[in-house]
């Protein structure tokens, strides 16, 4: 009996020191937070404005996102919520969701192939959305498509829109307006402003702000 007692106070002994390992192992791995909504719902509703600013009446919206149903991405799902949520209350929904299998680890791009052929089909009056960075085309497919019908917008996030030209995008047609970060700032007027807010991480671009950046503007 004394051995049976023995090896069941040893079990839960083993088993305490298990949970308390487990637990101290947990405090150390650090939890992604989960992304504001109120400045992802803002994200959308600006994306929106843009495209209603030039979409035509009758005018498709074809829409580029990350599918986010097997890698979870909240952000984008709020974000592509909110815009199309807008959309429909504006009375001009979105046509075609093309949604795009990404590694979450790799940087996210609107596949070349794909957007060549939305926009060598598109008419005047339709707008083509980019949830995944600004749009690009190599050279060739550039000469063979010429001028786009459709107005381009696009929501350009952290470091792509570091690399971003505006008005050389808007000057080839892909790119009309959109939701560019800010970048780093050190100016103390914007220490003023809520780290997460819309206005401190980025700003609206219409066709007037496409062809200059911001010379003060950026982000805490």
């Amino acid at each position: 009996m004394r051995d049976h007692r023995g090896i069941q106070a040893l079990a839960i002994g083993t088993c305490a020191v298990s949970v308390g390992i487990a637990s101290w192992a947990l405090s150390w791995i650090d939890v992604a937070p989960r992304p504001s909504r109120t400045l992802h719902q803002k994200i959308g509703q600006a994306l929106a404005q843009e495209t209603l600013a030039h979409a035509g009446t009758g005018g498709r919206v074809v829409v580029f996102a990350r599918d986010t149903s097997e890698f979870e991405q909240p952000a984008t799902d709020m974000t592509l919520r909110s815009f199309t949520t807008e959309m429909q209350k504006a009375g001009h929904p979105v046509t075609d969701l093309r949604l795009v299998a990404e590694d979450p680890l790799r940087p996210i791009h609107v596949p070349e192939g794909d957007l060549f052929d939305v926009l060598r089909k598109s008419s005047k009056g339709d707008v083509v959305v980019s949830l995944m960075g600004p749009v690009l085309l190599p050279e060739d497919q550039r000469l063979a498509l010429g001028t786009p019908k459709a107005a381009v917008i696009a929501f350009c996030p952290g470091s792509s829109a570091e690399v971003l030209d505006p008005a050389q995008l808007a000057s080839m047609g892909l790119l009309h307006g959109g939701v560019l970060a800010l970048p780093p700032s050190n100016d103390p007027k914007q220490s003023s402003k809520k780290p997460d807010s819309f206005e401190a991480l980025y700003r609206r671009m219409d066709s007037k702000a496409l062809i200059q950046k911001p010379k003060t503007q950026g982000r805490p």
